[in-house]
């Protein structure tokens, strides 16, 4: 599920409420309950106790929508007629309360009061708010009068309470259907090859009656369909949903060509059995933006026949009217929200890109930091770039002959370029002191050390902090992954985090692994002194102990500063030690109730556990919109990136134009409809 934040849905409600009766085309997101049921609309529930008053618990605003429904029981929210033309999707938040789990189904109304197709949800969420968002074309409801939108127990048994808040429409995009029950508009199926296909299924289906069955007969499979010289002009992304059948796992891609040309692949994410997923395949991926394609093929990546799989509901879409972009600069904070320049609270979701932290000690730079870079990240969707920096190649210290071309200032410039391009492009950026460099040794330019030093870290901060403290879409994140090698109780280590000096005992590692040569370590305290004595007003980010993996007491050990702008770093990956709701909720809870936090860093590795395990992701996600915070996911590079191997597949991206791995799907395919900001 992909939540679709229905940003500045509440400064309109004026203007909004005359769209109740419906509107020939819609022009703004329609609300239907914000803190009380927009006028024309009603409350017609049945088998529920409810209130629509409901204060406790409130996503937005200072009501909410408490239910305690029977077997069947429904919230239906009536209105004499709605044109549901120009809208796309029904979007509400839903709470699971103290229990969570309950089983709900969505429904529209016709003309007559009958319910058109009923969409199940999934399960809601203990303790948390979550969105959902539900295409009109599923509810049989796009492009035609109703009557209104049922929320409905899709169970016999009666419901734990729950609570629903900020329930409208949202606007929809520019659409032509490929596929929906047949192909339409003139696309049509050819024979493929190595493949088995159906194109009249008719279980199971995503909508409508029918769907494509497709089973891939010998490696490589392919199911293809065509119409010569489609403009793909306002179009940019093709949407399809994805059942895995009774086996799941399926590994496809979409390939697009031109009079028999090969112009681009995208690869999807694993299929679920037994479920259907949407993809949204950006057109840019597949070499198609604002050109012509005369064929699109759905190709089994396997060298091995395999098993039976369905599409449905294939769809070219534009982008909506919704609202403008929302500003990454005037970046501060407020209690424990980030606010940009308009006061509004930001949403960040963004990638690392990790090279510049090493290129330049290893004697090299062939990362691309231009224009086709941003335009890859913004083509994700994604609103902010984590650039990990090296102390030895910003100060030009310590050099070899190999690397001296790369340091000192051709490196600090070079940096200051890159975030210049970004932030010109309406990205926030957080510069990160990813590898210090204690003392005069060369060899240990790739080796992550317990805490920053003495020797550099005071100069390094003082220099960036000079460089972009002009800059209010720029973040520092003081250091990536503080840690003490030797396991010091509670009080100790996290009095070395915080002061540094002679409270801490530390040496240089290489591999995490102590060597005999000691260092004076400087605490967070003293870099966030170092910076604001700069002038600069930038908002600072701090990582706890652990690798940044502890804030356990991060609240009491939190340095001071005169600006007030310090959120907490946080990073998490599938092989930490907290990985479950409860441990975050017991660990992290209280820090994000308290400052905004960033999850600078989160990934997965085969080893620890599937890296393509959508659950984790899903849930670590959720639990962190759930907070209104941000996270920044490791890492925009051609790293390896597939799933099911005894590796550390972190890679994002397979190209540089953005073209997202196996296991970069996951997080592309989550981004898209997610704006930068969270509602009011």
């Amino acid at each position: 599920m992909r939540p679709r934040l229905l940003q500045g849905l509440f400064a309109l409600l004026g203007l909004l409420g005359a769209l109740s009766a419906g509107s020939a085309r819609a022009a703004d997101p329609l609300v239907i309950y914000g803190d009380a049921l927009q006028t024309g609309w009603q409350d017609w529930n049945w088998s529920s106790g409810q209130s629509l008053t409901y204060s406790a618990t409130v996503h937005g605003g200072t009501r909410s929508i408490r239910l305690v429904q029977g077997g069947w029981g429904g919230l239906y929210l009536h209105t004499a007629a709605l044109d549901t033309t120009g809208y796309g999707a029904f979007t509400f938040w839903a709470h699971g309360g103290t229990a969570g789990g309950q089983q709900l189904q969505l429904q529209a109304r016709d003309t007559a009061g009958n319910p058109l197709v009923s969409v199940p949800l999934a399960p809601l969420l203990a303790n948390q708010w979550r969105q959902y968002s539900v295409d009109l074309s599923a509810l049989d409801a796009q492009d035609r009068q109703i009557t209104g939108f049922v929320i409905q127990n899709a169970t016999a048994a009666t419901l734990p309470a729950y609570v629903v808040d900020d329930i409208g429409l949202s606007v929809a995009p520019t659409r032509q259907v490929l596929y929906d029950d047949q192909f339409q508009n003139g696309w049509t199926p050819g024979s493929g090859w190595n493949i088995s296909s159906n194109t009249a299924v008719t279980s199971p289906v995503h909508a409508g009656t029918k769907s494509i069955g497709i089973t891939p007969t010998g490696p490589w499979g392919q199911f293809y369909f065509d119409k010569e010289g489609f403009s793909t002009a306002g179009f940019d992304t093709l949407d399809l949903w994805a059942h895995g059948g009774t086996a799941g796992g399926q590994v496809v891609s979409v390939d697009a060509f031109r009079a028999g040309t090969f112009l681009g692949t995208s690869v999807l994410a694993p299929m679920t059995a037994g479920q259907w997923t949407k993809f949204e395949v950006p057109l840019a991926d597949l070499g198609i933006a604002n050109t012509t394609v005369d064929t699109l093929a759905i190709k089994h990546y396997s060298d091995q026949a395999g098993p039976r799989f369905y599409l449905d509901d294939l769809a070219m879409t534009g982008p909506g009217t919704g609202p403008s972009d929302v500003t990454m600069s005037g970046l501060h904070v407020q209690g424990n929200k980030l606010l940009n320049g308009d006061g509004q609270t930001l949403f960040i979701h963004g990638v690392n890109r990790g090279t510049t932290g090493f290129e330049c000690v290893q004697g090299y730079d062939a990362t691309p930091r231009d224009q086709a870079f941003v335009d890859a990240v913004k083509s994700w969707n994604a609103n902010a770039v984590r650039v990990p920096l090296n102390e030895q190649c910003w100060l030009g210290i310590n050099t070899t002959g190999a690397n001296a071309p790369y340091m000192g200032a051709t490196y600090r410039q070079a940096i200051i370029d890159y975030v210049n391009l970004m932030t010109a492009n309406n990205l926030a950026v957080i510069v990160d002191l990813h590898y210090a460099m204690p003392g005069t040794l060369s060899t240990i330019g790739l080796n992550f050390q317990p805490m920053p030093n003495a020797d550099h870290s005071v100069t390094f901060w003082t220099g960036v902090a000079n460089a972009f403290k002009g800059n209010s879409a720029v973040i520092f994140d003081l250091y990536n992954e503080p840690y003490p090698l030797n396991d010091p109780p509670a009080a100790q280590a996290w009095t070395c985090w915080r002061d540094g000096g002679s409270s801490c005992s530390v040496k240089v590692a290489e591999g995490y692994v102590e060597t005999g040569t000691a260092y004076t370590a400087v605490g967070m305290q003293t870099l966030v002194n170092t910076v604001r004595a700069t002038g600069a007003e930038n908002v600072l980010m701090v990582g706890g102990l652990g690798l940044s993996g502890d804030l356990s007491h991060w609240l009491a050990y939190k340095p001071t500063d005169p600006e007030n702008g310090i959120v907490a770093s946080w990073h998490q990956y599938n092989f930490a030690t907290c990985t479950s709701e409860q441990c975050w909720e017991d660990e992290v809870g209280p820090v994000m109730d308290q400052v905004p936090l960033i999850v600078g860093e989160f990934g997965m590795a085969d080893h620890f556990g599937a890296s393509c395990d959508t659950n984790y992701l899903d849930r670590l996600w959720a639990f962190v919109e759930s907070k209104q915070q941000g996270y920044m996911a490791w890492n925009f590079n051609t790293w390896p990136g597939t799933c099911g191997t005894s590796d550390f597949n972190i890679g994002l991206i397979t190209d540089e134009a953005g073209t997202p791995s196996a296991y970069g799907s996951q997080y592309r395919n989550h981004l898209q409809g997610l704006t930068s900001a969270y509602p009011d």
